[in-house]
């Protein structure tokens, strides 16, 4: 969907990197290098090493996820986040929980390449709409905090469990 919202983008500054293990999804790989043969524009970067994410980060204005599915941890949205990237993602599920349209990113409909450019096309029209989505990117609480979190809840969950008192039901 990506390489189609760009087509529609055709005099557009601009390019499309797209990170991944091509080796992992074979078909879909070979249909991105035929887009990007089309498109000078286009990048199939592949895999990085955990320990360049900063460098690669550092190169990026923002950050499109345009899943189909219902994402349970949007993980590629916390790291664009932890870097002060905004995200411009489909207005779904977690997608659309963490990505506050026009404050630390933009939404777009989902498999909706014309909505995706639309999005693409505020960033290129609008100056200062960049800084803006960064400026309005939150702190992003580590995985680690979060399980912290989630524990303290379930124990707390347990805790009020345990101290109710249950009545037999009276049969009859």
């Amino acid at each position: 969907m990506l390489p189609l919202a760009l087509r529609q983008l055709p005099d557009a500054d601009l390019e499309l990197r797209i990170y991944g293990d091509q080796a992992r999804f074979a078909r879909y790989a070979a249909a991105l290098r035929r887009e990007a043969a089309r498109d000078r524009r286009i990048l199939l970067v592949g895999a990085f090493a955990a320990g360049e994410r900063a460098e690669v980060f550092a190169e990026l204005d923002a950050v499109v996820v345009p899943s189909l599915w219902y994402e349970n941890s949007a993980n590629a949205i916390f790291e664009a986040f932890a870097h002060r990237r905004p995200v411009i993602a489909a207005d779904l599920g977690t997608m659309r929980e963490l990505v506050e349209h026009g404050r630390n990113g933009l939404c777009f409909a989902p498999g909706d390449a014309a909505s995706l450019a639309a999005q693409l096309r505020r960033l290129l029209e609008e100056p200062d709409l960049l800084s803006t989505l960064r400026a309005g990117i939150g702190p992003v609480r580590p995985a680690a905090r979060e399980v912290e979190d989630l524990e303290a809840l379930y124990l707390q969950r347990v805790v009020r469990a345990d101290s109710v008192v249950r009545v037999p039901s009276q049969a009859g």
